[in-house]
């Protein structure tokens, strides 16, 4: 998991903000694209920051809720999944329609700029994992 590192060492802000502003340059690049191969490139990039911001929530539920309650979070924020499936494509296809394909990945990029700060303070006061003592070897 290339997100481990960065989650368990630098804390949960660093990921979440580099996740953003991934998924924001993918969005740009892909609603700028003058051709296939750079709008692949820009899904490609829009796909990989999308997948940062999943993994910081459950690395965040994990450190801030009691375990009785993680499993219940866990699967609430697996089915906010769900909507956008659903209705994603739909919505994707009128915008599209009425503004053309390139507004479908620009058009939420002002959405991304309001809601994306929105966790940060949340994510910098949940304090870091303590990395687990390393045991002292004794020689000799």
């Amino acid at each position: 998991m290339p997100l481990g590192v960065p989650l368990t060492g630098a804390g949960l802000p660093l990921p979440y903000i580099a996740g953003i502003v991934v998924f924001a340059a993918g969005l740009t690049i892909a609603g700028l694209a003058p051709s296939m191969p750079v709008l692949i490139a820009g899904r490609t990039l829009q796909g990989l920051g999308a997948g940062a911001v999943p993994a910081v929530a459950y690395v965040a539920i994990g450190r801030s809720l009691p375990e009785r309650l993680r499993a219940r979070m866990m699967a609430v924020l697996s089915t906010a999944w769900v909507a956008p499936g659903l209705a994603g494509p739909a919505l994707s296809a009128e915008v599209a329609k009425f503004f053309g394909w390139r507004w479908v990945f620009l058009g939420l990029l002002p959405f991304i700029a309001l809601t994306g700060p929105v966790a940060i303070p949340a994510l910098v006061r949940l304090r870091r994992k303590p990395a687990p003592q390393a045991k002292a070897s004794r020689t000799g």
